[in-house]
């Protein structure tokens, strides 16, 4: 059962939202997890998000907005190609990647919340224009600030297992 009254804005984010990745039959699940996130954050993010952002459901990484990168990391000779490939689609797209696995999070055994976390989390660093480079502590640290007044738990408790 959706978390949100307003049935128009879940069918608007639907309809609006661009994901690409491997298909799987648990790939409608993790797009209302996706909408729910973008129906639960302030209306100007989401316009952001929608414009400016492709959604990707790729491997071996929890969750990235690209340019920025990644976290936490598994292989990392297949982020770095990941990263180079994105890069270029991004500069020809002209939009910004978001790479969610979630496979990896379900290995994890990261709950819905926690995985709406992290989305919401990756979602922060394109409202917030980060760039690819810079102090990543500061960078995190923003992004979770910014979910946690969107009414997500921080991140870094979820890596830390709390």
């Amino acid at each position: 059962m959706r978390k949100f009254k307003d049935e128009d804005l879940y069918e608007m984010i639907d309809y609006e939202l661009a994901v690409f990745g491997d298909i799987a039959a648990e790939d409608r699940k993790y797009r209302r997890l996706i909408v729910e996130v973008l129906a639960q954050i302030p209306e100007e993010a989401r316009e952001k998000a929608l414009e400016e952002g492709i959604f990707i459901i790729a491997g071996n990484i929890t969750g990235a907005s690209l340019p920025f990168y990644p976290f936490p990391c598994i292989d990392e000779s297949e982020l770095r190609k990941l990263i180079k490939e994105a890069e270029s689609l991004e500069h020809f797209l002209k939009k910004r990647l978001i790479i969610l696995n979630f496979a990896l999070m379900e290995k994890a055994g990261y709950t819905e919340d926690e995985m709406k976390a992290v989305i919401a989390h990756e979602i922060a660093h394109l409202v917030l224009d980060h760039p690819s480079t810079g102090k990543w502590e500061k960078i995190q640290r923003e992004a979770d600030d910014l979910i946690e007044k969107w009414g997500f738990q921080r991140t870094e408790n979820i890596m830390k297992g709390e």
